[in-house]
């Protein structure tokens, strides 16, 4: 049935749910893993604990399924696919990483070593490796991603895999400023912009909290400098940063590390996508105010905008990339990283 549900190809109640003792077991595992139920009580039973996890989850992955007593895709695609929920307090300070040796691809992988780049690595975000000491083609495959991350690509390419002791890569893992991964969250109308992907059930609106503190800081500049003066026009629409774990993603060449994202056009009647800039219904002075907050926000340095509206380009808010049209509907940014 979970199967069923996560094709599109079935929506169930609440009370059809509760009634599925494999489909319940196969939550609660799932809401275990998250750290929102005990193990004791992964047993495919509905009790007030399982209803009390799945309230939180609900909550944390921005989706009201448990007020509308309906399930559908949209849920079963986050409960699977969502790598963290709870950001970690410790997250955002600094952390000593005592390290005897290299850790991840050909690296002397010392059992105690590797708990500890893993255990950071979980405390960021990237929780999906587990904490314990092997290292597996999942380890190594989110080293690579954490080091594409810190050198600014992105792509996940160009890197060893490897974390030396007293590298770059352990350095930065040690940094207070370390990439967190996480989801955008939903918006609002107060803050300025508004997660599209999360409005349509779509995972791929992960990524670092520089892109997400980026796109928030712009949220309050776009208010303050435009929309307050303006309160019909278009929140900012954020659309596709990564997926769920970063990596590889069919409709990008890019947007693997969670250092880009796509804006979707503002429209004239205060709603947003599904137009090109040649449009008449498009809002170029909401997109230019966007723009503009995008680029002086001061959290990160804008490291490029795509976007082929001429006459944006021709202010250097936006590079036009003569791509046969790629940004006639969106704008692209790409954030530089910071410093240590």
């Amino acid at each position: 049935m979970s199967k069923d549900i996560f094709n599109d190809s079935l929506v169930i109640t609440l009370d059809q749910l509760k009634a599925d003792s494999e489909l319940v077991q196969q939550i609660e595992i799932r809401l275990k893993t998250l750290g929102l139920l005990d193990t004791a009580e992964v047993d495919g039973v509905w009790r007030n604990s399982t209803e009390s996890a799945l309230v939180e989850f609900c909550r944390l992955a921005f989706l009201n399924n448990m007020n509308t007593k309906v399930f559908g895709r949209t849920f079963a695609k986050k409960l699977i696919e969502m790598p963290v929920l709870i950001p970690n307090p410790l997250a955002g300070q600094a952390a000593v990483l005592n390290l005897t040796g290299s850790v991840g691809r050909s690296g002397n992988n010392n059992s105690t070593d590797v708990q500890l780049v893993k255990n950071r690595l979980s405390d960021l975000g990237f929780s999906w490796i587990g904490r314990n000491g092997t290292v597996d083609n999942e380890t190594i495959r989110t080293i690579e991603l954490f080091q594409a991350i810190i050198s600014g690509r992105t792509i996940v390419g160009g890197v060893d895999g490897r974390i030396d002791v007293n590298g770059r890569t352990h350095q930065f893992l040690q940094s207070g400023n370390a990439p967190q991964w996480q989801e955008m969250p939903s918006g609002s109308s107060t803050e300025g912009f508004i997660n599209h992907d999360n409005q349509q059930g779509d995972t791929h609106d992960f990524g670092t909290n520089w892109m997400v503190e980026t796109i928030q800081e712009a949220g309050k500049l776009y208010l303050t400098n435009f929309r307050n003066s303006h309160p019909n026009a278009a929140l900012i629409a954020t659309n596709n940063l990564s997926i769920a774990r970063g990596g590889n993603t069919s409709i990008h060449q890019t947007h693997e590390t969670g250092l880009s994202c796509d804006i979707l056009l503002p429209r004239r009647d205060g709603t947003f996508g599904r137009i090109t800039f040649r449009d008449g219904v498009y809002d170029r002075d909401a997109m230019e105010a966007m723009l503009r907050s995008i680029r002086n926000q001061g959290k990160y340095r804008i490291k490029q905008i795509f976007f082929n509206d001429f006459s944006l380009v021709v202010k250097e808010l936006c590079q036009n990339l003569n791509d046969g049209g790629v940004h006639d509907n969106h704008a692209h940014i790409d954030i530089e990283t910071p410093q240590l």
